[in-house]
């Protein structure tokens, strides 16, 4: 394999678990010398040209585009394979031209192919051809089938060679630097067992490397309905999340347990952060960006009658965004404001004054 060093690196082709998968020569568009190469690997596609070296005689493989990595790699079959055949040029001359060719005895197909009739057929085209033209005017010379006629730049086609290499497929590498390119198989059965193979190495290519683990929250909210924003509480069991209509608490695991606190009238929901030690859970919310601060206990085990009862007033308006931290081992809550006008960033710092054990009154932040 002729290659540079950094992709000599990159494919890394002495590991363990370097394999080839599948490897056959495609066709890219072009006469003769134009065949391609091309190696799947475990984690890349290799697409070469093979040489022989004139003094060993030995193969030597070339890359003709740079190494893909499968996870930078899209593939694509177009839509209408013959548009991107090179027979435009015979499809507009037949068009053309068909009427005299039919008169020469020679039909075109549709696909651009002349082929030439017996002579008894050649005489029935011909008449068939001169009864739709319709009879002569007066003054006109009638036209018959030994006229000659007047030959046509068109490209001879035969049926063996119609159908080689008219199956394209679209690679796309989507890296740095990146390229689209399209290599045409012979059968139509070869294209579908390079498409498979290539999806199916993406696919166990990912599973090896999967860090994550993807499982649905909730349910599909409905349109109009955007998620911005979610945190968890209780250890994790429970899961609030911030929309643009409000907030929704549910379940962890149960993705159809999520229900609106209608009880919140706010709207557009940027950040929600709950902080179990406080027991509280701060948003920012509303067309002002104002930052709130709700008791977790209110929120989740009160009474229908005492939620109604519940009155938070902001801390304060237009925060672009705030967290939760701890200066000199106390918890602490920042705010930060951004003034474009002005061109200086405020950052406000609240700390927790808790009430009394047996006081009905709430804590708050100053």
């Amino acid at each position: 394999l002729v290659c540079s060093v950094s992709d000599r690196n990159d494919l890394r082709l002495t590991d363990d678990q370097r394999r080839l998968v599948r490897d056959s020569q495609l066709r890219k568009r072009g006469g003769e010398g134009s065949n391609i190469q091309v190696l799947l690997l475990d984690h890349m596609l290799l697409m070469c040209k093979i040489k022989a070296d004139a003094q060993t005689g030995e193969e030597r493989y070339s890359l003709y585009k740079r190494p893909v990595p499968l996870q930078m790699l899209t593939m694509c079959i177009p839509d209408d394979p013959g548009s991107m055949r090179p027979r435009m040029a015979a499809r507009r001359d037949s068009s053309t031209g068909q009427q005299q060719s039919a008169s020469a005895g020679q039909t075109v197909s549709p696909s651009g192919t002349i082929r030439t009739l017996p002579p008894t057929a050649a005489s029935a085209a011909a008449a068939a051809a001169a009864t739709a033209a319709g009879p002569a005017s007066p003054g006109t010379p009638a036209t018959t089938a030994s006229a000659p006629v007047r030959p046509m730049a068109v490209s001879l086609e035969t049926d063996t060679q119609k159908d080689k290499y008219a199956y394209p497929l679209q690679i796309t590498f989507l890296g740095r630097n990146g390229f689209t390119t399209t290599l045409y198989a012979n059968k139509l059965a070869d294209r579908k067992q390079w498409y498979q193979s290539i999806e199916q190495q993406q696919q166990e290519l990912m599973e090896r490397h999967c860090k994550f683990e993807l499982v649905p929250v909730a349910r599909q909210f409905p349109a109009g309905i955007r998620v911005t924003t979610a945190d968890v509480y209780d250890q994790g069991r429970g899961v609030v999340i911030g929309t643009d209509h409000g907030l929704y608490l549910g379940v962890a695991g149960k993705p159809t347990s999520y229900q609106r606190l209608s009880h919140l009238k706010h709207d557009r929901v940027h950040q929600i952060e709950i902080h179990e030690r406080l027991n509280v859970m701060a948003m920012i919310a509303d067309k002002d960006r104002n930052l709130y601060v709700y008791p977790l206990d209110h929120l989740m085990t009160a009474t229908t009658s005492s939620r109604h009862g519940l009155r938070v007033k902001a801390l304060h308006t237009h925060v672009s965004f705030f967290r939760f931290g701890q200066f000199q081992d106390q918890d602490i809550l920042c705010s930060v404001r951004s003034t474009t006008l002005s061109n200086q960033t405020i950052i406000h710092v609240y700390k927790p004054v808790l009430a009394p054990p047996k006081s009905r009154t709430l804590g708050r932040f100053l």
